[in-house]
């Protein structure tokens, strides 16, 4: 690895992961990072890649434990992704690191039903999606619509509840690895804020009475099976494993499925006696029981096997100089993929629109923007003149709800190339050169297929020639529609000028009319706040609506 000198600067090194877990047990990671923006996320990504290091992820370490020594990689922490607010009167957007008690105190403030369950359930949102975590009658698939996730390859992709959830505490993120980055939250109903303080209440009296947090633990560490017929901490305790101890790790007194900190466990320990707790349920009641908890790091093959790490998700095999071991907990290793195979069209980012200023109540559903890479960068480079990237604006809902003011019929009589389109209802596409940011250019749509395409070589500053927008300059775009979105087709000709070192930046915007306007993905506030001078901090005045921000864009990588 490069010096230090060459770190992102939310990096540190060294870290002692038990002063993040609940578990306060494990080794140190050799690189944390804390990123406070979902831009910061993307360039630890990218260090990780470049430098080849296994990259782990961490919520608030209230179901994970790392293993003791040191974690020779990444570990990112979403500790600092914890900004929030109400889209509208029922849509709460969270990012990753917001917890879970924070998500039902935000609810009984609103008198939102819906997140009651959560109060006093350790962890942040973004693990509970992940794991599809469930207590006290509630289940947070049934609350959340939308996920915006990364991968290992800095590729933004938003999920729908359906494509995530797929069953009792499984989930596809459990399976192809990604960073939670934030999620919608649905609460359509309302409730008095008594009635929900009741069930917040019992849901923490029930948590005291089970000595939850008496002593360092992860809770549950075992899953329910339920083709048993009863919970996993019963079958414990009537094999009799109640106090049953290896070095300072021991099965709680009070609930047989927790495994206590005793005060100077090892992860080894832990790991040891979860894997005589799961032995015992197999050769006594017969019964196979998967770990709840998540191990992160390189364990041996024998207590890989014995703790049923099979089944966690994605692990790599490693044969060292004395002995095998297994990866697992990771959301990358260099010499392993977790991601399904690679196909074209390939895509480069999939995210919903979000209100410009990040108001609150000031959000929009059910409408966003795509880009894939049809091609390959190789075969686009031999015939310049195909279709390479497809960009897709999608709705939920008619077009006209989203598209309100139309082309006027006269406008579109002679051609649907309309100059000064962005007068009418449109979607846009930034597209911008990484390493030359001022050259871009701006393409806006409407899902009549009128269109306009501009091509700058500065802010505002239209290239020589492009001065008056003519459609001989496009000549190669095409564009489609259907019921449910519309979009354009772009050859790799219009862009070539844009590309550096097989990398692009991106931009979506929305922008319907009567002084709205959106942005997919969002360049985030703070970045505004940075890179645009009207912005007056004293009085809060907000910045002027600016889509030409090229150095805010988001970085995609062509393939």
């Amino acid at each position: 690895m490069n010096t230090t000198s060459t770190l992102p600067s939310c990096i540190t090194t060294m870290e002692d992961l038990s002063e993040h877990t609940y578990y306060r047990m494990g080794g140190q990671a050799s690189l944390f990072a804390r990123p406070k923006s979902f831009r910061e996320v993307l360039e630890v990504l990218r260090f990780a890649n470049e430098q080849s290091l296994p990259i782990a992820v961490l919520g608030s370490g209230s179901n994970s434990v790392f293993a003791d020594g040191v974690f020779e990689g990444l570990v990112i922490s979403c500790e600092f992704l914890n900004r929030w607010r109400w889209e509208n009167r029922e849509t709460l957007f969270c990012e990753g690191g917001v917890t879970n008690t924070e998500v039902a105190e935000i609810c009984l403030a609103a008198n939102r039903a819906g997140a009651s369950w959560m109060f006093r359930m350790p962890g942040q949102i973004g693990a509970t999606v992940r794991m599809n975590a469930r207590c006290y009658g509630g289940e947070i698939s049934q609350i959340a619509t939308e996920i915006p996730t990364v991968n290992e390859n800095g590729v933004l992709e938003t999920l729908t509840g359906s494509d995530v959830f797929k069953g009792y505490k499984n989930t596809l993120l459990m399976h192809e690895p990604r960073i939670v980055l934030s999620v919608k939250l649905k609460f359509t109903d309302a409730q008095a804020p008594e009635v929900l303080l009741k069930h917040m209440l019992e849901c923490e009296r029930d948590r005291h009475s089970k000595h939850h947090f008496d002593l360092p633990s992860c809770g549950s560490t075992f899953k329910n099976n339920y083709a048993v017929g009863r919970p996993s901490g019963r079958i414990f305790d009537e094999l009799g494993l109640k106090g049953t101890r290896i070095g300072d790790a021991e099965i709680s007194q009070f609930h047989a499925n927790f495994v206590w900190n005793l005060g100077q466990a090892k992860t080894e320990d832990m790991l040891n006696l979860t894997a005589h707790m799961r032995q015992e349920a197999i050769s006594r009641a017969k019964c196979e029981l998967e770990l709840e908890v998540q191990p992160i790091g390189n364990f041996s093959t024998q207590l890989y096997e014995k703790c049923g790490m099979q089944n966690l998700g994605p692990s790599f095999h490693e044969e060292g100089t004395q002995k095998s071991s297994e990866w697992v907990g990771l959301l990358k290793h260099p010499q392993k993929s977790f991601l399904p195979n690679l196909t074209f069209p390939y895509l480069l980012f999939k995210a919903p629109f979000q209100n410009y200023y990040l108001q609150t109540g000031k959000g929009i559903d059910g409408i966003g923007t795509s880009l894939e890479q049809i091609l390959p960068i190789s075969e686009a480079r031999q015939s310049p003149h195909l279709p390479f990237l497809r960009w897709t604006t999608f709705c939920k809902n008619d077009f006209s709800a989203y598209f309100p003011i139309p082309v006027p019929q006269n406008l579109v009589s002679q051609s649907q190339f309309i100059p000064e389109l962005w007068h009418h209802s449109v979607s846009e596409l930034f597209l911008a050169n990484p390493s030359q940011p001022t050259r871009y250019i701006e393409l806006e749509l409407t899902p009549n297929l009128e269109w306009i395409a501009l091509s700058f070589q500065n802010i505002r500053t239209r290239a020589p020639g492009h001065q008056v927008p003519a459609e001989r300059f496009w000549h190669n775009v095409e564009r489609f529609s259907s019921s449910s979105d519309f979009g354009m087709l772009i050859p790799y000709e219009n862009v070539e000028h844009l590309i550096s070192k097989n990398r692009i930046l991106v931009q979506g915007a929305y922008a319907p009319g009567f002084g709205r306007y959106y942005l997919a993905p969002h360049m985030e506030f703070a970045y505004l706040q940075e890179t645009n001078r009207n912005f007056n901090a004293q009085n809060r005045r907000l910045p002027k609506e600016d889509f030409h921000q090229p150095q805010c864009y988001w970085p995609v990588s062509l393939l």
